[in-house]
C-alpha cells in the first residue's frame, strides 16, 4: 500500500491516511497514529480510544485507563516488561534544559541528563533488592534504511550512535537483541540502620551512587546513556525488574531429559565397549546380560523381555538408581552444581565394575563426566576437569580459571551467537557479563572469552616480576587484609585557600607526569614490600612494611610540613602509614612510637613499555574518549577486591530453588529464565599492599615539591598536580605545565589521603586483631637445639608468621606435626616435604604460595640445599640439631658418575666402564662401578672429595644465615633426669668423636654406656610385648623387613599416598576399605622418624646393628620422653 498524497483534508486526517497509517503500525514501520485521541494495541492489531477525565482542567487520561495501559511508546502500547519501566520520546526531551516531560503527568518536566538519575531510581524504589536494569532502544529497529532516518543518524554528532547500532543490527550475533544498551544486575544495598541526620543519610546514598553512576555515564556532556540517546533522536526504554531470591526447595526427580537418555545411554555405551574389550567368555556373557536388561528383547519362549530404556522412558526416577545399580553392578553419582555434599550416589552390593559420574544440570537432566567433581573440600568445583593447577585437580567451571585457554578469543558478538546455538541446541553453559555484553562462556569442556589486551598485557607484567608470590589472600589471612586496608590510602584533593579565576594569567598547574611510575624518584624510595613475613607487635619500622603509630607529636616538627599536614591530613595519631613515609616523618622533626607492624621482603620493579604507554578506553561516544594508562588501571585493580563470585546459567526456578543451599546464593529472573549464583569466594587474592606504596610514594613526591615551594602561594594540591601563583622554585623534573588543560573540575575532599581515621577509632579496631608478639625480624634464622628444646613447638604456634609451610625430610614427620598443628586454634600452617618444595618439576608453583618456610631437622640438609633455600624468596627458620643427629645421606655412588663425566679424561672411563657392564642400562650399577673406579686412586678420591665439597655435599652450616639462636631446655625429657643426663653424654660422644680416627670405638662406647641406662631384650621378649602403637627403629631397611615379617600377621600399614582421609607417611592400625596404597610396615630406619616423639605409654625398640654413628644412636634415643620406654633389641 502506497502514501496516500492527501494527508489531510478540512484539518482533519483523511480516511485513506489513517488507513494507510495502521498499516505502518501493523507492519512495524512507526510507533504513532495520526489521530492522537487513539492508541495502538500490537496485541490485538486494533486501534482503541484514549479515554480523557473530563473534570480535569488540563487535558490528561482517567487513572484507570492509565493504569490499564501504563506502557507505550508514541502511540503504541507496549507489553510490559519488569517491575519498574519508563518510556523516552525524543520529541519529549528538551535539549536544553535536560529535562524529559513525561506524558500525562502534571509536572513541567523530570531533570535526566545527570549521571545520578538511575541510581536514584534504584535507591528510591528497590532498596534491600537485587534488581536488573535494562536499557534499550526500540524506535529505529525498522528504519535504519529508511532515508529520512539515515540523514538524522549520520549528523556529525551523532555518527558513532548510528554507526554501532547500524555494526549490532547487522552481526548475526546480536540477532535480536542488539538494541540492548545496558543489561546488568545490581544488589541495591539497604541502609544499615536509622540515620542520626540528612547528612549521613546523603552520605550514604553518595557512596552507593558513585559506585555505579559510571555504568551508564557516556562522557561530559551526556552524564547518562539515556540523554545520549534521545540527544540522538532515539526513543529508547528503561527497564527494572526485581530478581526473585530462591529459597532451598527439593523436588522429586526422573532422569531422562536429552538427545539420547541421559541417565542410560552412557551406561549402554560403557557395556557396548566392554563386550568389545571382553578376554574371555565369561565375561562377554556377563556384559551381553547387562545389555539384554536395558534393551526390550524376545526370548526364544515368545515372551517380550521389556527393558530398561522403554520402562524408563519418561524418565529415571530418584528412587529407582539402587536398583538400577545393583542390577547393573554399577556406581552412581550425580551431584548438583555449588553444593558441597553429594545430591545422589548409589553403589551395587557387589564390588562395581563401573563408576558413572553425573551432574544434575537442569531439571530431569543429567549429564555424564569423565572425573569426580568434588576433588577438594569446600564448593563443588563444577563439571569434568579442565585445568591441572597448583598439582591438584581442579574443576573450575564455575571458578572461571582461563590459564589454559585456547589463544583463541573472540568479540562480545561472537560471543552472543554462541549462547543462541547453545541454547538452540539445549547444551548446558554457564556464563558473565560485563558492561559490555557477555565476557565469557564455559560449556561442560570448553570455555570462550572476549579479548582483552589489558588483562593480558597486566598479566605478563605480573608474571615478569614474580608478582603472584606477593599476593595477600584475604580470605585466608583477614586481619592482615584488614590492617593493609586501613594503610592503603588513595590521594585526594585538598584546597588551601579560594580558587582564583581558571583565567587568573599567575595562575599555574604543574602535574606529575605518569604519577603511578614516578616512585624511585622520591628522595625515600627503598623498593617494595613484596612478601608479608610478619605480622606482629613492634617497637620500630625498620623493615619494609605498614606500620600503626601512636603518640604522634609534632610540636617540633617543620613549620612548612606542619602547615601542609593540618590542610592535608595526612599524618594523624593511630593510624597506618608505610615505612617510607615514617622515614620522612622522622626526618621533618615528628615523633611518635609504632605499635603494631606487617612486613617482609624487599623487592624492586619497574613498569613495562606496553604498561607505560598503552592505555584502555573506559568511554567513548560522539568521538570522544576517556583513555586510561594500563599501569594506572593496574594499581586501582590491585587495590579493588570482590568477596563472591557470580556467574548466570538458564533454567526453571524449580531447578534452581533444588540446588540452593546455605553455601550459594541464587536469584531468578522469570522474564529471561535466568539465575545468578553467587558464592562466598575461597581465595581473594590481591596487591593492595602495592597500590598502597605506590600512592604513598606518590604524594612523597609531591610534599618534596611542595616543601621546595612558597606554601602562601599554593591554592590546590590535585591528587598529584600543585595549583598555585607564579613564583621562583626549584621544580622537579617530573613535574609538567598542565596550563593548557588546566581545570577546577575536581571537588575537594575531607583530607588529602582517603582511609585515615580519627584519634581513637582505628585503635579500637585493630585491638580485636589477632597478630604475633614482638620477635626480632631476620630473613633467615637458624634455631639449634636438641631434639625436644622447643624449636618446632614455638614456630608453629607462632601467629605472627603469615602463610607459613612446615617442611621436613620426611612425609612420616610432615604428618606427625600436621596432627599437632590441627589441635591448635586458627593455625592454618601448611606442611609439606624438602623434596616437594625444591626438586619436584611444580615446585616453583609451590613456592610462590607461602611468605614463610620452616625447615625442620636440617641436619639432614646438605649446604648445597640450603643455599637453593636461600634463593627462594621469602623468610626461611632453620630448626635442628647441626652436628649432633642424623648428616644427611650422601649419594657418593651417584655423584661419582657426575663427576667423572665432567671431567674430560675420567669421561672416557664412564664409557669403557658402561661397554663392560653385563647391563649397561643399570644406572644403579654404573654409578657403583665409578665409585669403585675412583676409590682405587687416592688422587682421584682426594679430587673427588674436594669436588663434592666445592659443590656443597655435606652437612649444611651457619654461612650466609642472618641469625642463630641455641635452644638448651630439654622440655621432651623434663621428667626423666636419667634421660637427660644419657643425652648429655651422648652429645659428648659425638664431639669426641668428631675428629677423632677412632671414630669406631668411639660409637661402640657410646652403645655401651647408653646399655647402662637402658634394658636389651630378644627377638622372643619383643614378639611378647610388642604393640602396634609401639615403635621399631633399625639402621637399615633390611633390618626393617625383618620385624616387618616378624609381625606380619598383625595389622599396622603406612600410607604411601595422598587421599581425602589419609595422608602420605601416616601410620594406621586397620587396612582401610577404599583404595589407597598402603605397606604392611613394623620397622622403621632412624631417618624417618627424627624429629617425631614417642609419647608414654607407647615403647621404643631401638636395633643397635649397624649403627653406623653415634649420632644415629643419639637421635634414636632422643625420640623419648622416658628411660623406661626404651629398649635395645
Amino acid at each position: 500500500m502506497t502514501s496516500p498524497k492527501l494527508i489531510k483534508k478540512g484539518g482533519e486526517y483523511t480516511k485513506k491516511f489513517l488507513t494507510w497509517n495502521l498499516q505502518q503500525l501493523k507492519e512495524g514501520k512507526t510507533i504513532y497514529y495520526a489521530d492522537t485521541t487513539k492508541l495502538y494495541n500490537p496485541i490485538t492489531k486494533r486501534i482503541i480510544k484514549r479515554v480523557f477525565d473530563k473534570r480535569s482542567k488540563v487535558v490528561k487520561e482517567t487513572k484507570s485507563f492509565n493504569a490499564k495501559f501504563p506502557n507505550r511508546q508514541g502511540s503504541t502500547i507496549i507489553k510490559r516488561e519488569g517491575d519498574y519501566e519508563e518510556f523516552y520520546d525524543p520529541e519529549l526531551w528538551d535539549e536544553t534544559e535536560g529535562s524529559y516531560a513525561f506524558p500525562n503527568s502534571l509536572n513541567e518536566g523530570e531533570y535526566l541528563n545527570e549521571d545520578e538519575y538511575i541510581p536514584n531510581k534504584l535507591l528510591d524504589n528497590f532498596q534491600g533488592e537485587s534488581v536488573r536494569v535494562v536499557i534499550k532502544f526500540y524506535e529505529i529497529d525498522d528504519r535504519l534504511e529508511d532515508p529520512l532516518y539515515t540523514s538524522i543518524f549520520k549528523d556529525v554528532s551523532s555518527g558513532t550512535i548510528y554507526d554501532w547500532i547500524t555494526k549490532r543490527k547487522n552481526n548475526p550475533g546480536h540477532s535480536g537483541d542488539y538494541n540492548y544498551i545496558i543489561n546488568k544486575i545490581y544488589n541495591v544495598p539497604k541502609p544499615p540502620s536509622k540515620f542520626k541526620n540528612k547528612i549521613q543519610s546523603d552520605y550514604w546514598r553518595t557512596l552507593y551512587k558513585n559506585k555505579i553512576k559510571y555504568d551508564f555515564w557516556v562522557n561530559s556532556d551526556f552524564r547518562n546513556i539515556i540523554a545520549c540517546l534521545l540527544h540522538n533522536q532515539i526513543g529508547c526504554r528503561l527497564i527494572i525488574t526485581r530478581q526473585i531470591n530462591i529459597t532451598p526447595v527439593e523436588i522429586y526427580q526422573s532422569f531422562a531429559n536429552g538427545a539420547s537418555h541421559c541417565v542410560l545411554q552412557p551406561i549402554d555405551n560403557w557395556i557396548n565397549a566392554s563386550m568389545d574389550k571382553a578376554s574371555t567368555k565369561k565375561a562377554k556373557s556377563r556384559y551381553v546380560t547387562f545389555r539384554n536388561k536395558l534393551h526390550t528383547y524376545t526370548q526364544k519362549s515368545g515372551i517380550e523381555k521389556i527393558g530398561y530404556f522403554d520402562i524408563y522412558k519418561n524418565g529415571v526416577p530418584q528412587d529407582k538408581l539402587q536398583s538400577l545399580c545393583d542390577e547393573l553392578q554399577i556406581k552412581i553419582s550425580i551431584e548438583t552444581p555449588f553444593n558441597k555434599d553429594k545430591y545422589i550416589s548409589h553403589r551395587s552390593v557387589k564390588k562395581p565394575l563401573k563408576h558413572f559420574h553425573y551432574i544434575n544440570s537442569s531439571q530431569n537432566h543429567v549429564e555424564v563426566v569423565n572425573q569426580p567433581i568434588r576433588e577438594n573440600k569446600g564448593l563443588t568445583r563444577f563439571f569434568k576437569v579442565i585445568q591441572q593447577k597448583k598439582d591438584k585437580v581442579k574443576h573450575n567451571l564455575s571458578t572461571c580459571s582461563f590459564d589454559d585457554l585456547d589463544d583463541v578469543e573472540y568479540t562480545h558478538a561472537d560471543l552472543e551467537k554462541i549462547k543462541r546455538e547453545l541454547l538452540d541446541k539445549n547444551q548446558y553453559f554457564i556464563f558473565g557479563r560485563n558492561k559490555n555484553g557477555i565476557s565469557y562462556i564455559q560449556t561442560i569442556d570448553k570455555i570462550y572469552r572476549v579479548g582483552d589486551k589489558l588483562r593480558d598485557t597486566c598479566r605478563e607484567f605480573e608474571k615478569e616480576w614474580n608478582m603472584e608470590s606477593y599476593k595477600i589472600d584475604a580470605i585466608k589471612n583477614p586481619d592482615l587484609q584488614k590492617f593493609i586496608n586501613k594503610g592503603t590510602h588513595f590521594n585526594g584533593t585538598t584546597d588551601f585557600k579560594e580558587l582564583p579565576d581558571i583565567s587568573n594569567p599567575s595562575l599555574r598547574h604543574d602535574d606529575m607526569k605518569k604519577a603511578y611510575s614516578q616512585f624511585s624518584t622520591s628522595k625515600y624510595y627503598d623498593g617494595f614490600l613484596g612478601k608479608i613475613t610478619d605480622f606482629r607487635r613492634v617497637d620500630n619500622f625498620n623493615e619494609k612494611g605498614y606500620y600503626f603509630i601512636d603518640s604522634l607529636d609534632l610540636s617540633n616538627s617543620n613549620p612548612k610540613f606542619k602547615f601542609y599536614n593540618e590542610k592535608m591530613g595526612w599524618f594523624r595519631n593511630k593510624n597506618i602509614y608505610t615505612d617510607a613515609e615514617l622515614r620522612f616523618l622522622r626526618d621533618v622533626g615528628g615523633k611518635f612510637i609504632v605499635k603494631y607492624g606487617a612486613f617482609g621482603t624487599k623487592t624492586r620493579f619497574k613498569f613495562s613499555d606496553d604498561m607505560l604507554n598503552k592505555k584502555h578506553t573506559i568511554f567513548k561516544s560522539n568521538k570522544k574518549k576517556i583513555n586510561i594508562s594500563y599501569y594506572a588501571l593496574w594499581v586501582g585493580k590491585c587495590a579493588s577486591m570482590n568477596y563472591n563470585k557470580s556467574f548466570c546459567m538458564y533454567g526453571t526456578r524449580e531447578y534452581f530453588n533444588n540446588i540452593r543451599d546455605e553455601h550459594n546464593h541464587i536469584v531468578y529472573d522469570e522474564v529471561y529464565n535466568e539465575a545468578t549464583i553467587s558464592y562466598p569466594k575461597q581465595q581473594l587474592k590481591n596487591l593492595m599492599h602495592i597500590s598502597g606504596q605506590i600512592t604513598a610514594y606518590q604524594r612523597l613526591v609531591i610534599m618534596e615539591q611542595l616543601l621546595e615551594m612558597d606554601e602562601s602561594k599554593i591554592y590546590r594540591v590535585c591528587v598529584d598536580g600543585i595549583y598555585y601563583d607564579d613564583h621562583q622554585f626549584k621544580l622537579n623534573p617530573v613535574f609538567q605545565d598542565k596550563r593548557d588543560s588546566m581545570t577546577f573540575n575536581n571537588s575537594p575532599t575531607e583530607n588529602y589521603l582517603s582511609n585515615v581515621f580519627s584519634n581513637s577509632g582505628l585503635d579500637t579496631e585493630i585491638e580485636g586483631i589477632r597478630m604475633g608478639n614482638e620477635r626480632e625480624y631476620y630473613q633467615s634464622l637458624l634455631e639449634l637445639g636438641q631434639g625436644g628444646s622447643g624449636k618446632t613447638y614455638s614456630n608453629i604456634r607462632d601467629y605472627g608468621l603469615v602463610d607459613a609451610i612446615y617442611i621436613a625430610p620426611p612425609w612420616k614427620l610432615a604428618r606427625a606435626t600436621e596432627k599437632e598443628i590441627k589441635l591448635l586454634e586458627d593455625c592454618k600452617i601448611k606442611v609439606s616435604v624438602k623434596h616437594r618444595i625444591l626438586n619436584m618439576e611444580f615446585c616453583e608453583k609451590l613456592q610462590e604460595q607461602y611468605k614463610v618456610y620452616i625447615w625442620d631437622e636440617v641436619s639432614q640438609y646438605t649446604e648445597r640445599e640450603k643455599e637453593k633455600i636461600l634463593k627462594i624468596d621469602g623468610k626461611h627458620i632453620f630448626l635442628g640439631d647441626l652436628g649432633y643427629q642424623l648428616e644427611p645421606v650422601i649419594d657418593e655412588a651417584g655423584l661419582s658418575l657426575i663427576f667423572m663425566l665432567q671431567d674430560d679424561d675420567l669421561c672416557h672411563e664412564v664409557a669403557s666402564i658402561k661397554n663392560n657392564s653385563q647391563n649397561p642400562k643399570d644406572k644403579k650399577a654404573l654409578c657403583k662401578s665409578c665409585l669403585g673406579y675412583i676409590k682405587r686412586d687416592k688422587t682421584h678420591m682426594k679430587e673427588f672429595y674436594k669436588w663434592c665439597k666445592t659443590e656443597g655435599h655435606f652437612e649444611m652450616n651457619h654461612d650466609n644465615i642472618d641469625n642463630v639462636i641455641v635452644r638448651t631446655i630439654d622440655y621432651r625429657a623434663k621428667d626423666c633426669p636419667k634421660l637427660q643426663q644419657l643425652k648429655i653424654d651422648l652429645r659428648k660422644f659425638i664431639d669426641k668423636g668428631r675428629y677423632s680416627k677412632n671414630r669406631l670405638d668411639i660409637r661402640e662406647q657410646a652403645i655401651d654406656h647408653a646399655k647402662k641406662y637402658i634394658k636389651t631384650i630378644s627377638r622372643g621378649e619383643l614378639q611378647t610385648i610388642y604393640k602396634p602403637t609401639d615403635l621399631i627403629l633399625a639402621s637399615q631397611h633390611r633390618h626393617n623387613s625383618e620385624y616387618t615379617n616378624l609381625f606380619n600377621t598383625t595389622e599396622k600399614y603406612l600410607v604411601k599416598n595422598n587421599t581425602r582421609d589419609y595422608n602420605n607417611g601416616e601410620i594406621i592400625l586397620h587396612r582401610p576399605t577404599e583404595d589407597i596404597k598402603v605397606e604392611l610396615t613394623h620397622g622403621f630406619t632412624i631417618h624417618a622418624i627424627q624429629g617425631e616423639t614417642i609419647d608414654n605409654p607407647h615403647r621404643l625398640f631401638i636395633d643397635t646393628r649397624n649403627m653406623f654413628s653415634d649420632r644415629m644412636l643419639y637421635t634414636a634415643i632422643s625420640r623419648a620422653r622416658n628411660i623406661n620406654q626404651i629398649f635395645f633389641i
